[in-house]
């Protein structure tokens, strides 16, 4: 609640009115009046502390992902061209892929982070995504829709992951006898990709479903879903922090 006083232009809240008040009324309790208006400037600031919190975030039309996807195809394709008979060039088109898989594994290790104007959504290796809160028009908990078939989609992953590396262990071992280092290398990194993939895959999963719901935040330009571990409190903050913005 914020009043105006009488003569200023600046508005002031409740707590601030009381600790000036008395302040005007015992001026020799200076230790007290201290004490009281700093506690009334805290209760103010707490709302308007910075947030930080590790949380999963689902951005539509991600570019960084994008360019990931698409280093990874133009190194593919240069190293094809240049040299893909030779068997050390075969591995660094392998190992440009799994290094792709891992950059986009990393990326998802967000950390999200709320200030009184911004949301700012840091992620390793990339620049952080700024969400300006004046280009916020909605704001609202939805639903995970895959959150009841979690522990069949767990189920479902761990079996294909385990099919795939049964398979690829058995390729493995009789794909690298009688061959060189180089070829047993790259017998490896060929049979086990995909065993990678689905392991990748798996842990973007165990991030996003185990939560029942998710808070979907709508801009000018598009939306973005996140996953915190309250969704009702982090929604409660964004809404505190627009009310102190806006007063």
């Amino acid at each position: 609640m914020y009043q105006q006083i009488q003569g200023h232009d600046e508005l002031v809240s409740s707590p601030d009115i009381i600790a000036r008040d008395y302040m005007a009324l015992y001026p020799q309790n200076n230790i007290l009046t201290s004490y009281a208006y700093g506690n009334a400037r805290t209760d103010k600031m707490d709302i308007e502390h910075e947030f930080k919190q590790k949380m999963h975030v689902d951005v539509l039309f991600d570019s960084s992902m994008l360019k990931v996807l698409g280093a990874m195809v133009a190194a593919t394709l240069i190293l094809y061209i240049l040299c893909f008979q030779s068997p050390e060039c075969r591995i660094l088109i392998y190992l440009t892929w799994y290094a792709g898989f891992i950059v986009l594994l990393l990326k998802e290790r967000t950390v999200v982070e709320l200030t009184s104007h911004m949301i700012i959504v840091h992620r390793p290796l990339f620049h952080p995504l700024i969400i300006d809160r004046q280009n916020i028009t909605d704001v609202q908990v939805k639903k995970n829709t895959n959150y009841p078939f979690r522990w069949g989609l767990y189920m479902i992953a761990l079996i294909i992951a385990g099919s795939l590396a049964y398979d690829s262990f058995y390729d493995i071992l009789s794909g690298i006898h009688g061959r060189t280092i180089t070829g047993e290398i790259l017998v490896i990194l060929s049979e086990s990709i995909f065993v990678f993939l689905i392991i990748v895959v798996f842990i973007g999963m165990r991030r996003k479903l185990p939560h029942p719901t998710v808070l979907r935040i709508d801009t000018d330009k598009q939306y973005f879903f996140f996953y915190p571990k309250e969704t009702e409190e982090f929604r409660k903050r964004i809404e505190a922090q627009d009310m102190v913005q806006h007063g």
